[in-house]
């Protein structure tokens, strides 16, 4: 993961069992949804070397 600042706010809607596996994860790992949703993305980007 990238240690830039952070520079932009996206909105992002999923459906319900999208939101209810991120919650899962988040819960799993401690964190908020939100950083749950950004590290799995974030994940996905590095795996398809996107970032």
């Amino acid at each position: 993961m990238s240690s830039s600042k952070l520079e932009k706010t996206i909105s992002v809607y999923f459906d319900e069992e999208t939101i209810f596996a991120i919650e899962k994860v988040a819960r799993q790992r401690d964190i908020s949804i939100s950083t749950a949703a950004k590290m799995l993305l974030l994940e996905r980007l590095s795996q398809m070397k996107a970032i």
